[in-house]
């Protein structure tokens, strides 16, 4: 499935998010309801007859006849208006309907505690709702708003009301806790209301798109307007507040002048895959700002969140996602602690099966000889591996490409130079999953065994020269009087291509040399050379102690 936004702008609906504790102790008033509700008079109605049907109490016909100025309460005339007063209406508790839940969260009714709510749990006034870390209940109610509850937050549902059929609703909320993201439908009667109380603030939603939040750790409450505008009362007086703009303010302080909040983050940098767990995603930074506060929605209209979280720098780092699309909502935040408008972008996550952590050879390894073994860390995912090497970083001159390798080894031979290697899961039904970072190594032929000279007398010595295969080897030579080389007589090391030592007693002998690269590595002793030793040996070398003549001088 993929996700797709409109290429016109077009308007979301209305979205409060507030944050407050209990601790403020600022109490929510009860709102006005002397508002009235136009009924249209249909034929043979008469007040009694529409009081029976409408109204709380039958006996208030006589208000409605006094309040719309009627003489005779039987004869009403067929397509006339009558007002009547919203507080006379007959009202009836409707219900609320989970719509998404995700992570841990709880509903406590009638001091009876229900863990862990599913979609299609109904919900009624007194519930209230308890979401936990990377938690979210998503609500909707009967006049097809709907409410998003943060993580980390406590929500008490008050009130919901609906009025006969008048189509006139009353969905009354209260923060106690944390956050609340409000998708209002357009109220087009004017009685009807959305209220969201907190301690601090009261907000009545009428087609405006805003926001309240209270930082508890600077003991700040934040408003911030991004559709229409929003009167903040505070307890002696009021700020009005339009779009683009916020007001905070101090407990037991009054709200501050409006200011501008920070625009929404440019997205036009945007990583819209990721193939690595956990997942990042990216976006340009933006002046003036110290944070993002950005969402995971696991649908393009927005209703389930998944993940929220603040981060320092324009990335995002989200472990524990499944492979997928999904929506990502992300707005700045100022030096003051404003939060702006929201960018919205699509995400991929393709990361799954997860590759293999290559093991060695790691960067710039070398390695000698006409082998190379790669090794890997054993794969959690996926049932074989795809192993690629090639002679460039992007794998376009491809020198090996298994996808059959089992295990957490692959041998292969290959000429001199420098490669690149990488890993990828392959599942059983055939879905692979992205490769691993390239890792670079070099392959190098094995050090060369020095081509030895036949070994010249001079002076009492025998001296061996030979020739080295490239510059800045070192060499090893070792002297014994058996060819398994078990009776070392000499074992020495040099950067000269040629030893001298004294003639030993006469034998048989054998000599060899091996060469050691300038990186390090040594290579195998080459074939031994015979040396035959006959008649007497020189009267200086039978002198010497014994612990003298294994060395040369």
């Amino acid at each position: 499935m993929k996700f797709a936004f409109p290429a016109k702008k077009t308007s979301l609906p209305l979205a409060v998010g507030l944050m407050a504790l209990l601790s403020l102790g600022v109490c929510a008033q009860v709102p006005d309801r002397t508002e009235h509700w136009n009924y249209t008079v249909e034929k043979n109605d008469s007040l009694i007859l529409i009081a029976k049907r409408l109204l709380d109490n039958p006996d208030d016909w006589k208000k409605l006849q006094q309040a719309n100025g009627i003489s005779n309460a039987d004869r009403l005339v067929p397509g006339s208006k009558l007002q009547i007063p919203i507080k006379l209406l007959r009202s009836t508790a409707t219900v609320a309907t989970v719509k998404s839940a995700t992570g841990k969260n709880a509903m406590v009714r009638n001091n009876s505690r229900i863990e862990t709510l599913l979609s299609g749990t109904e919900l009624k006034p007194g519930d209230r709702l308890e979401t936990g870390l990377q938690s979210s209940l998503t609500i909707g109610f009967a006049d097809g708003s709907q409410a998003t509850i943060a993580p980390l937050s406590k929500v008490l549902i008050e009130n919901l009301l609906a009025y006969g059929n008048t189509g006139i609703t009353e969905t009354r909320l209260k923060i106690e806790e944390g956050s609340a993201d409000s998708k209002v439908k357009p109220l087009t009667l004017a009685a009807s209301k959305y209220v969201v109380t907190t301690p601090v603030f009261n907000l009545g939603v009428r087609g405006t798109e805003f926001r309240a939040r209270f930082d508890s750790q600077s003991q700040t409450t934040f408003s911030e307007v991004l559709e229409g505008g929003v009167a903040a009362q505070g307890k002696t007086s009021q700020v009005v507040v339009g779009a683009g703009f916020g007001t905070k303010a101090l407990i037991n302080t009054e709200p501050g002048l409006p200011q501008k909040l920070p625009d929404a983050p440019k997205l036009s940098g945007f990583t819209p895959l990721a193939d690595r767990i956990p997942a990042r995603v990216s976006w340009l930074p933006e002046p003036n700002v110290r944070g993002y506060r950005a969402q995971v929605f696991a649908d393009p209209a927005m209703d389930r969140q998944l993940l929220e979280a603040v981060f320092a720098e324009p990335q995002a780092t989200w472990p524990g996602l499944a492979d997928g699309n999904y929506v990502l909502s992300v707005r700045s935040i100022d030096v003051q602690g404003f939060e702006g408008a929201s960018a919205t972008a699509v995400f991929s996550v393709q990361a799954h099966p997860q590759a293999p952590l290559p093991v060695a050879p790691n960067n710039t390894t070398k390695v000698y000889g006409p082998h190379v073994k790669l090794q890997w860390a054993q794969q959690l995912e996926g049932e074989r591996v795809r192993v690629q090497i090639a002679r460039d970083p992007e794998f376009k001159q491809l020198r090996v490409d298994f996808p059959e390798a089992r295990g957490t080894e692959f041998l292969t031979e290959l000429e001199a130079g420098t490669y690149f290697w990488r890993t990828a899961s392959v599942e059983r039904s055939g879905k692979q999953g992205p490769f691993s970072d390239a890792t670079q190594f070099i392959q190098r032929p094995a050090a060369i065994s020095p081509l030895i000279q036949p070994p010249d007398f001079d002076s009492g010595k025998v001296v061996y020269q030979w020739a080295p295969s490239e510059s800045g080897q070192s060499f090893r030579y070792q002297l014994s009087a058996d060819s398994q080389f078990q009776n070392l007589l000499l074992d020495q090391t040099t950067r000269e291509t040629s030893v001298s030592f004294h003639t030993p007693p006469a034998g048989t002998y054998y000599f060899r040399v091996r060469a050691t690269d300038a990186d390090g590595y040594a290579g195998q002793f080459g074939s031994p050379q015979v040396l035959t030793i006959q008649g007497p040996a020189p009267t200086v070398w039978n002198r010497l102690p014994t612990w003298i003549r294994k060395f040369s001088e």
